[in-house]
């Protein structure tokens, strides 16, 4: 209560500074800036100063009511929208008429009922995107003042809900779109796509809801009928109506490679510590473990663990290993290099080696349901180190499950 007191103390003394030196633009912008309960206290306290000394008070100080415009945003659809105008005055006296100013000229006079007051949206044709307004207001004291720059922002009625800039080929997803309106409603969406700078839009089947929906992207569709090939961009576009007006909105989405999982650097060596390892997993390397994928084979390789079903085919490239390695990026690929080779489950290497693999691995789904998970990886031997006791292979990796 105390640094309400401060504040309503020290309020009051900017303003009465503001007035004998600046005049009432400077208290219309102090008023702009304060919330309508506190200024009900502050002009309850001007009443009662004004009422003990009269002759010494500024006559600006009689104003006994203030407004301000509560509606702060409309959608480019809110075209007949009400804006409400709030009112705060002092007890027995009125606020009598409310006009509202766009560049300086009155668009429209506010319906006023009780303590607040109403204008039509419809005065304030064409949209921008902020539409700055004055309020001027006459209190039933005969006193006419104005409040400056209240701002009303338009926003997009129709929109999507998030980015999707990149979908991996064969994968299914949606895009989503939602919707803003203060009072207006949308009488149907319509959705279109093409494959294709140079495709052709079509009308996507199915009925979508107004006000939020999502539009499948099934590879099905995308791939069987329309023909969309990795690299291809898929173009959406949502036409959305309400009465007369129609809202278009579009996005793009390329298809990318199926890429792999994070890079992981692993070793594997002859110490017990080390002589095993998952290639998906960096935490499982030690003896015995029954989830490690490959153990190690002396003098120099790796071998398939037991009851693993992972199988290796080396890879022949005329590039810097390290070059291929960094820009192989699609599992695909990987899975039909792996196809056009020899599996073995055995390898002997050497730093530079390449092998791309295939794992199945079975994930379960819940205690009862057990299913097989098919990936794809590939391996780069970086460097090979032996010492007297230990013989140890580093190596990166990187893997993922396959959409078919």
């Amino acid at each position: 209560m105390k640094k309400q007191l401060q504040l309503i103390i020290y309020t009051l003394f900017i303003i009465l500074t503001g007035l004998t030196v600046y005049g009432q633009n400077t208290i219309v912008l102090i008023f702009r800036k304060m919330k309508m309960k506190s200024l009900g206290i502050l002009f309850l306290i001007i009443f009662i100063l004004s009422s003990c000394n009269s002759d010494d008070t500024p006559a600006q100080l009689l104003t006994r009511g203030v407004v301000a415009l509560e509606t702060a945003q409309l959608s480019q659809f809110d075209v007949n929208t009400d804006l409400e105008i709030s009112i705060e005055t002092i007890d027995g006296f009125t606020v009598d008429q409310i006009n509202v100013l766009r560049n300086d000229e009155i668009v429209a006079n506010a319906v006023i009922s009780d303590n607040s007051a109403t204008f039509s949206s419809s005065n304030l044709i064409p949209f921008e995107s902020t539409i700055s307004l004055d309020l001027e207001y006459t209190v039933s004291n005969g006193n006419t003042f104005k409040i400056l720059r209240e701002e009303v922002d338009i926003l997009d009625p129709f929109f999507f809900t998030q980015e999707m800039p990149t979908l991996s080929f064969r994968d299914s997803s949606a895009i989503e779109y939602g919707s803003f309106m203060v009072d207006a409603t949308i009488d149907n969406v319509n959705v279109e796509w093409k494959v294709g700078e140079n495709g052709t839009f079509v009308n996507a089947t199915g009925v979508f809801e107004t006000d939020s929906d999502a539009f499948p992207l099934s590879a099905d569709t995308y791939i069987d009928q329309f023909g969309a090939m990795k690299g291809d961009t898929l173009f959406i576009r949502l036409n959305a109506t309400s009465g007369s007006i129609v809202k278009e909105i579009e996005t793009s989405i390329v298809l990318v490679p199926q890429s792999f999982g994070v890079d992981l650097e692993l070793k594997i060596g002859s110490i017990a510590s080390i002589n095993e390892t998952n290639l998906f997993d960096p935490n499982v390397f030690s003896e015995g473990d029954d989830m490690a994928d490959i153990v190690f084979n002396g003098p120099q390789g790796i071998s398939v663990n037991e009851d693993t079903d992972i199988s290796f085919v080396r890879i022949n490239t005329t590039e810097e290993p390290e070059d291929f390695y960094a820009t192989y990026n699609d599992v695909e690929v990987a899975k039909a290099n792996f196809d056009a080779g020899t599996p073995q489950t055995s390898l002997q290497v050497n730093v530079g080696d390449i092998y791309v693999y295939k794992a199945i691995r079975d994930l379960k789904i819940d205690s009862d349901i057990v299913v097989d998970i098919e990936s794809y990886g590939i391996i780069l031997i970086t460097e090979i180190t032996e010492t007297v006791e230990n013989l140890e292979i580093d190596f990166n990796v990187k893997e993922n499950t396959i959409i078919e």
